[in-house]
C-alpha cells in the first residue's frame, strides 16, 4: 500500500504529534505519521512546567492538558547539596500551576488531535528509509505500507532510528540511566510536588500519578545499575531508603508494582538535519538530562520550530533548516554548561565516580604541551563524532604543541565549526581517553 504526502513523520510521541499539529496549523499539508502503539510497563511520571502553557496555546493543545487525567503540579522540592528541602513553588508565579502528566493519556490525546486535524496515522513500526528515483523519500513500515514524501521527520526519541539509518552518528556525553519503580498507594508526603534528592552515586526522583499511584526513580550510570543489579527490588529498595525524603514515601502501605530501566543520557545527533529534506525533532535531535525538567516543553517548542523550518523548505527556502540545526547545537551547548553548574552544586561526594565525572573542571590548561600518544584504540562518538575526534588527532601530526596553539590549529583544520566549549571538551576527552598525552617538563609524557 503506497501513501503519497508532503511530509512523513516517524514517531507518535509529543515531538512527532506536535510537529504534525503545528504543520497543519500553518497550512493544509498532506502528512502521514508512523506510530506503533507500545504497551508500556508503566508510566515514568513527567512534569510539565507552567511556563509551557504558552507553547501549548501556540500549538492549540491547551484543551488536551485540561481534559486528560493529569494532576496539578505545585512545584519542585529538592534536597541538593545538603539534606534540607528547598521549594520552588509555581503558585507564586504568574504562569500558575504546572502538570504532573499521565504521559500515556497525553500522548494519545495528541495523536487523536493530529488524526482529527487531517493527519494520516499509519499504525505500524518504522522499517527503513530509501531515496526514490524522483528525489522523494520512501518510508517503509513493517506491515508493508510505503509512504512517498518530500520531507521526513525523525521523532523516534533517543533511538533516532531514521538518522541512524542515514548513517548520522549520535554523540553521547554520559551513560546516565534510570531505574524507575511504580508504587500503588497515595503518597501522603509531597502529593503535588515533584521531589528531587541527591544521593551518593546518583540522584532520586519521585512524583505522584493518577489513580493513587506514584513513581520513584534512581538515576546513575549504566555500569552501576548492572554491577549492583539495581533492577532487583531487594537491591534497589535499600538504596532508595537511604535517601531521607524519598524514604518517607515508601511506607508500609506502599506496594511495589514493578521496575524498568530507561536511558536518560545527554546526547545529540551530529547533524540535527540537512538540506536534503529531513530533520530530527525532540529527543531524536538532542536529549537532555531529566534533571533539567525540560523534556516535554523542549519537545513542544521543538515542534513549533521544526514546523516553521519544514514549511519554509517546502516553499523552496532551505536556510531555515540550517538555522534550526544551528539552534539545536547552540541550545545543547548552553544546556551542557547549565548541567555542569547544577551538578557542581552538590559537594558531599566529590570523590564518587558519578559526581566526579560531572563536576570535574572541563578544560585544558593553555600551557599544557599536548601530543599524540600513539594509542590505537578505537574512539567512540563522544562530545563530537569519532570522525571529528580523528581529525583533531590528525591535526597534531607528530608534533608536540602548547594547548592554546593546538586549539587554533585544530579549529582551522576542522571542516565544521564548533563552539570553543565543545572543541575544548573534545580535546579534554582525548586527553582523558589516552589518545592525547600531556608532555612533562623533562620531555616525557603522562596522561591525566
Amino acid at each position: 500500500m503506497l501513501t503519497e504526502c508532503d511530509v512523513g513523520i516517524v514517531g507518535g510521541g509529543v515531538a512527532g504529534c506536535g510537529t504534525a499539529i503545528a504543520l497543519r496549523n500553518r497550512r493544509p499539508l498532506s502528512i502521514a505519521l508512523i506510530h506503533k502503539a507500545e504497551a508500556r510497563l508503566f508510566p515514568v511520571g513527567e512534569t510539565l512546567q507552567p511556563q509551557a502553557r504558552e507553547l501549548a496555546e501556540k500549538l492549540g493543545i491547551l484543551e488536551e492538558l485540561r481534559c486528560t487525567p493529569h494532576l496539578p503540579s505545585n512545584g519542585v522540592c529538592s534536597a541538593w547539596g545538603d539534606s534540607t528541602l528547598a521549594y520552588n513553588d509555581y503558585l507564586f508565579k504568574a504562569s500558575g500551576k504546572g502538570w504532573l502528566l499521565d504521559r500515556a493519556a497525553f500522548d494519545l490525546s495528541l495523536l487523536d488531535k493530529a488524526r482529527r486535524g487531517g493527519v494520516h496515522i499509519v499504525e505500524s513500526s518504522y522499517s527503513r528509509l530509501d531515496s526514490g528515483a524522483d528525489g522523494r523519500w520512501l518510508l517503509s513500515t513493517r506491515n508493508g505500507a510505503v509512504i512517498r514524501c518530500r520531507f521526513v521527520v525523525d521523532a523516534t526519541g533517543r533511538r533516532s532510528a531514521v538518522a541512524d539509518g542515514l548513517g548520522v552518528p549520535r554523540i553521547r556525553f554520559d551513560e546516565l540511566h534510570a531505574v524507575y519503580a511504580l508504587w500503588e498507594g497515595r503518597p501522603e508526603v509531597f502529593p503535588h510536588h515533584t521531589l528531587v534528592e541527591s544521593v551518593e552515586s546518583g540522584w532520586c526522583y519521585a512524583a505522584a500519578l493518577p489513580a493513587e499511584r506514584f513513581v520513584t526513580a534512581y538515576f546513575t550510570d549504566k555500569a552501576q545499575i548492572k554491577a549492583n543489579r539495581l533492577t532487583q527490588p531487594d537491591r534497589l529498595l535499600p538504596l532508595l531508603s537511604r535517601a531521607p525524603h524519598i524514604g518517607r514515601l515508601l511506607s508500609a502501605s506502599s506496594k511495589l508494582v514493578g521496575t524498568r530501566v530507561v536511558v536518560a543520557d545527554s546526547s545529540m545527533l551530529d547533524f540535527a538535519g540537512s538540506e536534503k529534506g529531513w530533520l530530527a525533532v525532540g529527543d531524536a535531535a538532542s536529549a537532555y538530562d531529566p534533571l533539567s525538567s525540560l523534556g516535554i516543553a523542549k519537545a513542544l517548542g521543538g515542534s513549533l520550530a521544526a514546523a516553521g523550518a519544514i514549511d519554509s523548505w517546502l516553499g523552496g527556502e532551505s536556510g531555515e533548516i540550517d538555522a534550526y540545526c544551528r539552534n539545536i547545537e547552540s541550545g545543547f551547548d548552553q544546556y551542557l554548561a547549565q548541567r555542569h553548574h547544577y551538578y557542581g552544586l552538590e559537594s558531599r561526594w566529590k570523590k564518587d565516580p558519578f559526581w566526579k565525572q560531572r563536576q570535574d573542571w572541563i578544560g585544558i590548561h593553555p600551557d599544557w604541551v599536548l601530543q599524540r600518544s600513539g594509542l590505537r584504540k578505537k574512539i567512540p562518538n563522544r562530545i563530537v563524532s569519532s570522525e571529528v575526534l580523528e581529525q583533531i588527532l590528525a591535526a597534531f601530526g607528530d608534533e608536540a604543541r602548547r594547548a592554546h596553539e593546538a586549539v587554533r590549529l585544530v579549529r582551522g583544520a576542522l571542516q565544521r565549526r564548533f563552539s570553543d566549549y565543545r572543541l575544548i571538551q573534545a580535546m579534554r576527552y582525548l586527553v582523558e581517553s589516552g589518545h592525547l598525552a600531556v608532555q612533562a617538563s623533562d620531555g616525557g609524557v603522562f596522561g591525566l
